[in-house]
């Protein structure tokens, strides 16, 4: 319904989360936190591919379209791969956590290998479909009067992406350094609430 209300300009953004404290409130535990978030991708793609839930109901409006928007959050490689695989685009953090081996490595040391394993499943996933890889870098901007900045941001972060692929040996996006998303739009007018 959101979709539809947008005029098409929705896109989904999934992850697992985290913090270890959401699973324990539901009752879940953080060690299958693969699992459980594997099973509720699989639930969710094909409520939106159109399919019955387990009540015997059907998404109203249809959610198709949102299949090709969607996003998928990780910290590691095993995550991009995952993402990849499913033809999704790949969310990145500006806190990625470091680790215990490599306390002090930068940004991208930690994201390049996240990265390439997303590029290398998006091209051995053997779709004939498969789509051009996408990866969106988590900042924190201020939309409204300050969209210039927004959309310098956004290109900042199709550059960064185009030179991980590069480090990792793998073929850069082709076309314009623009944002990630085609369908997004930018506007210096104010929003109201």
């Amino acid at each position: 319904m959101l979709d539809a209300l947008s005029g098409g300009r929705l896109e989904l953004g999934l992850g697992s989360g985290g913090s270890t404290d959401a699973f324990t409130v539901f009752g879940k535990d953080a060690a299958t936190r693969a699992e459980l978030y594997g099973d509720s991708v699989a639930r969710l793609l094909a409520a939106l591919a159109g399919e019955r839930s387990g009540h015997g109901r059907r998404l109203a409006p249809d959610g198709s379209r949102l299949l090709d928007t969607i996003w998928q959050a990780t910290f590691s490689p095993p995550g991009g791969t995952r993402a990849g695989l499913a033809g999704a685009g790949l969310l990145l953090s500006r806190t990625q956590p470091r680790t215990e081996d490599a306390p002090h490595a930068t940004l991208t040391e930690l994201q390049l290998p996240i990265v390439a394993a997303h590029a290398a499943a998006l091209a051995s996933s053997g779709r004939p479909d498969a789509p051009s890889p996408r990866v969106g870098v988590s900042r924190s901007v201020l939309v409204g009067r300050h969209a210039e900045r927004v959309r310098d941001l956004a290109r900042a972060g199709v550059l960064r992406y185009a030179r991980y692929l590069r480090r990792a040996g793998l073929p850069a996006p082709t076309g314009n350094a623009e944002p990630c998303s085609p369908r997004s739009t930018y506007t210096s007018a104010p929003r109201s609430r």
